[in-house]
């Protein structure tokens, strides 16, 4: 079992987090992580956080991409710039869609299983690695939906680590994918599709709780901020086109 983030750095992250979003519960985190544990311990495409790392170390860039409402606006500046980088691009969550819409297929999803499964799906047949996120709220999708990743998948959590479910520190899938990155040795990433004032659903989804949504906002943006404290560079596409 592997904590990849300090433990004690993110217990007290994890305080901080729960102050503002007093619904988390710690037990149910566990709960949804055992599962999810089992789970990959039994499926055929489960990798370890070392293959992970090994898929990133060689790149200088990360790119997180992000279902902000700007997405559009920021995914054109990305067309101009992308072969110019050599990045890792990382979806957050349900933005593999429309990243596919526009023949872009993500190199990893980090996802909690609560957008477009079936293009979730297709992204991990293409070669994409799935990084599941178990979490109080979506034990039923964890159960429901990890089997039906083909393709290389690994596990993630926000409480004690388990087997092939690691904890990288981050809540969002967002800010776990720049969590994810930094402890790869990737130090340098561009946001892409970050909005942290106006909440914004992700294609397929409908916002249903616009104050959660803002809060969980609110949370990405501090950790965000502990990662650049920690020396990781992160701009947002605007700032490295303009």
């Amino acid at each position: 079992m592997s904590w990849i983030i300090n433990r004690d750095e993110w217990l007290k992250l994890y305080g901080l987090i729960k102050k503002r979003i007093p619904s988390l519960n710690y037990s149910m985190d566990q709960e949804s992580t055992n599962i999810l544990s089992d789970l990959l311990t039994r499926h055929s495409g489960r990798i370890t956080h070392v293959e992970l790392f090994d898929k990133l170390k060689s790149r200088r860039l990360g790119v997180v991409i992000g279902c902000g409402g700007n997405i559009n606006r920021e995914l054109a500046l990305l067309t101009d710039i992308r072969d110019q980088l050599d990045s890792v691009i990382i979806a957050a969550g349900s933005t593999v869609r429309l990243l596919q819409d526009k023949g872009i297929n993500p190199d990893i999803v980090v996802t909690d299983l609560d957008g477009d499964i079936d293009s979730l799906i297709n992204a991990s047949r293409r070669g994409a690695i799935v990084v599941i996120h178990a979490h109080g709220d979506n034990i039923e999708e964890v159960y429901k939906y990890t089997p039906l990743i083909q393709g290389s998948v690994i596990g993630s959590t926000q409480v004690e680590p388990r087997p092939f479910v690691y904890n990288f520190g981050g809540f969002t899938d967002g800010d776990r994918g720049l969590f994810i990155l930094y402890h790869a040795g990737v130090t340098k990433a561009i946001l892409v599709g970050f909005d942290f004032e106006k909440p914004h659903a992700c294609p397929g989804k409908l916002l249903r709780n616009p104050e959660l949504k803002k809060k969980k906002l609110e949370v990405a943006e501090v950790l965000i901020n502990y990662l650049k404290s920690k020396g990781m560079v992160i701009k947002s596409i605007g700032e490295i086109h303009g």
